[in-house]
């Protein structure tokens, strides 16, 4: 482990860039945060412990925390939570490779957009001696998505444009083969050594819950994989390029446009063909070769697709933000500056007009939809629908937070149906609805529906997981509802599931009651170690005066 490359990748200053990235990534449900606690009480120690590690030969990856999370169609995707020493030696891997190729895939940034490398990345270590540093491994979501959009109506504009091709690629994380991302960094020089550990690392962290899959998968949640992933699909962009394809990606999702429905065809053969070589393929299910819709619809389906769109214009003050499902802090400091500032009286009345024309519009929606047969509700067929649904759910989210902050506004508990409604039926965005629940203070009405819906998706970890984050709203903790949650956590199968009801009791938790009686027996026997580790940081978070060393003493 001597070499140039492998000493470079690992040096103290790249490990601890690697810690700044990790920790300032997106994706908090991909995050180890025990190890984070744990690291950021003695940091410069523990990050010379891993460096001296990985110089010597002593650094060994673990097998990470895993869980379900379901797709539209049904099936569900498999996340991994790296440990957080694993997290940063990944990263760092990925900062080592990303510093070497970012001019080259800076030849192929007009027409990928999902994932792509922030221009810090190209200055490796030295952005450390900057004064002001931004450490996102990427470039910010905002920025992409509105090149994304301009490059999207640029084209639909063009009266050339007849035909779109869409496709993707069948369970693309989890079929990546370690070898074929080996043969890709083998064409840039990159480290043998490093090339050697991060194959061994690969066949830790690989596979499901329930089983290794050795040689094939990359774990699907470190930012890091999502550069790997753009990595394998550079030589498809470049075969895109070469064929002059009206061509954009936003990782494995394709789209590509054209006049002539033949051409489109054989593009299609061409990449299977391609993608076959690397033991990947195409989603047939998701693949489609169709006529594009009236200009301006076709434009407004992409817009509305995924992203952030802010309104702004010189004279309006604007309030109306759309944010489907990416973290607010993927606002830069321009697009900030483009926001007028108004004082609260002007705000407030802006805020009120807009969330009854919102909640108006949900209610229609609802009313209209919710005694449908679910299988085949117009709500779940009609795709734009169910983006409008989810946009006025995070319109309403946002503008009712400004107002609890700003008034003292009580949610409407008429909306809570409809936040419910909105689960049943788009249980794969779960979350997005979840977080609407956590501004009520009071759910104990509702206790009946939100069994029907654990009882519902009682298949959907992630769901039931979701549901528990404000189930405790239709909870009177008494001793027989704790006994009854301490009997559910020991009946429980789930990890994932298991760990909401810990938060539950977290929640409650006061030193010497039952309750933290309670939680340090069921802690102690309990054989998952993520999940174990995750109570305690909670239980850290909400009593910041007990240290980590004294929770593991006293639950371990």
């Amino acid at each position: 482990m001597n070499s140039k490359g492998y000493k470079k990748c690992f040096s103290s200053d790249s490990i601890l860039l690697a810690w700044e990235r990790v920790i300032s990534s997106v994706g908090t449900d991909a995050k180890d945060y025990f190890g984070i606690s744990l690291y950021s009480s003695n940091l410069s120690d523990r990050l010379k412990k891993l460096t001296l590690e990985l110089e010597n030969g002593e650094y060994y990856p673990t097998r990470p925390f895993k869980y379900y999370e379901p797709k539209l169609n049904g099936t569900q995707r498999t996340k991994t939570v790296l440990g957080i020493k694993d997290a940063i030696v990944y990263q760092a891997i990925a900062n080592y490779v990303a510093e070497l190729t970012y001019d080259y895939f800076t030849e192929t940034k007009h027409f990928v957009f999902g994932s792509v490398l922030s221009p810090d990345v190209k200055k490796g270590v030295s952005i450390l001696n900057e004064d002001v540093i931004d450490f996102y491994f990427f470039e910010y979501y905002v920025s992409l998505y509105n090149r994304f959009v301009e490059s999207i109506n640029e084209t639909v504009d063009k009266l050339s444009i007849i035909y779109r091709l869409e496709t993707d690629i069948t369970s693309f994380f989890d079929t990546i083969p370690h070898s074929t991302l080996v043969i890709e960094l083998n064409r840039f020089k990159i480290d043998k050594d490093v090339l050697e550990l991060l194959s061994s690392c690969l066949n830790f962290w690989s596979g499901t819950r329930d089983s290794e899959t050795i040689g094939v998968g990359i774990p699907q949640g470190p930012a890091a994989s999502y550069f790997f992933a753009n990595l394998i699909l550079d030589s498809l962009d470049r075969m895109a390029m070469e064929n002059d394809l009206t061509y954009f990606r936003f990782m494995d999702d394709i789209r590509i446009y054209d006049s002539d429905k033949k051409r489109l065809n054989s593009a299609l053969i061409s990449f299977d063909r391609h993608l076959k070589g690397k033991s990947l393929s195409i989603n047939i299910k998701k693949t489609s070769i169709q006529e594009v819709e009236h200009l301006e619809k076709e434009k407004g389906r992409l817009l509305d697709a995924s992203g952030i769109k802010i309104k702004k214009t010189k004279k309006s003050k604007e309030v109306d933000v759309d944010i489907l499902e990416h973290d607010s802090s993927q606002i830069s400091g321009d697009e900030e500056k483009n926001i007028t500032a108004i004082n609260n009286k002007e705000a407030l009345s802006y805020y009120y007009k807009a969330i009854q024309e919102i909640e108006d519009e949900l209610s229609d929606i609802y009313y209209k939809t919710k005694d449908e047969n679910i299988l085949e509700s117009s709500f779940l067929t009609d795709v734009k629908l169910v983006r409008r649904f989810l946009t006025l759910a995070q319109k309403w989210r946002l503008i009712t937070k400004n107002l609890i902050d700003l008034d003292d506004k009580v949610p409407d508990y008429e909306m809570v149906h409809i936040w419910l409604f909105g689960i049943s039926r788009i249980y794969w965005k779960s979350n997005n609805l979840i977080w609407n629940l956590t501004y009520y203070d009071d759910l104990s009405d509702y206790h009946k529906d939100f069994n029907e819906l654990m009882n519902k998706f009682k298949d959907y970890e992630w769901v039931k997981y979701q549901l528990l984050a404000v189930y405790d709203k239709t909870v009177d903790f008494n001793s027989s509802k704790v006994n009854l949650i301490i009997k559910k956590i020991n009946n429980e199968d789930s990890p994932l599931v298991r760990l909401g009801y810990y938060k539950m009791l977290v929640k409650k938790i006061k030193l010497n009651s039952q309750i933290s009686d309670s939680l340090a027996h069921l802690i102690k026997s309990e054989t998952e170690t993520y999940v174990q580790e995750t109570v305690l940081n909670l239980i850290h978070t909400k009593h910041l005066n007990i240290p980590i060393d004294n929770l593991k003493s006293w639950f371990l």
